[in-house]
């Protein structure tokens, strides 16, 4: 989505087989993630394996840490479809999610349902229409709060704003006002200082302050 809809081209699907070429429904998926860490399709020993990590990498399951919680799981993409299966071994949760357009980024329709899943208090987005969009490059760098070890990175992609929090995934900001953007599947608000040296971040009743390093 680039403003419309605009239609992909097409992999032929002889290209990825078992890469890409392979059609499942997000029931399925959860049955299959459910029974993996079960231990019905394969024997506790095989998991221990699947799950270690060398390099930053496992044999086919990655983290993804969603607030508070880490979960385990599988993503790809294939043109503009994309598919994430994750599953929280604290609470036996799972859940996937399937899309066949490209827009906002799935993890704030993903957080949101997360939360939901854990009984958090949940605030649904209540969407504001953009204003004409800001010159985003003195917004990026990356900043950092004295109180808590959390750094923030503020990057440009395709002309839109961005957010990730050390390690995790990045999340697309909406405008809203002269220096103030919002992600509303997250309850998340940040307000930029005058001089954009500064934000302050406001989410779920929390307030923090964020500087920007050297």
């Amino acid at each position: 989505n680039t403003g419309e809809w605009v239609l992909n081209p097409e992999t032929d699907m002889s290209v990825p087989g078992g890469a890409g070429a392979i059609v499942s429904t997000s029931s399925d998926l959860v049955l299959f993630i459910q029974a993996l860490f079960k231990g019905e399709l394969i024997s506790a020993k095989s998991l221990e394996q699947m799950l270690k990590e060398k390099d930053g990498m496992s044999s086919g399951i990655f983290q993804l840490t969603i607030g508070m919680k880490t979960y385990l799981g599988h993503g790809g993409r294939i043109d503009s479809f994309n598919s994430l299966v994750i599953y929280s071994p604290a609470d036996k949760h799972a859940l996937a999610y399937l899309e066949n357009g490209n827009a906002d980024p799935n993890l704030s329709i993903i957080a949101l349902v997360t939360g939901i899943m854990s009984n958090q208090q949940i605030i649904l987005p209540q969407y504001q229409e953009s204003i004409q969009k800001p010159e985003l490059d003195s917004y990026l760098g990356t900043y950092t709060n004295s109180d808590i070890p959390m750094t923030i990175s503020m990057m440009k992609i395709e002309d839109e704003l961005y957010l990730q929090a050390e390690g995790q995934e990045k999340v697309k900001l909406q405008a809203i006002a002269m220096d103030t953007f919002l992600c509303n599947a997250l309850d998340l608000k940040i307000v930029f200082s005058l001089d954009r040296k500064s934000f302050t971040l406001y989410q779920r009743g929390q307030t923090l302050q964020f500087v920007k390093k050297d």
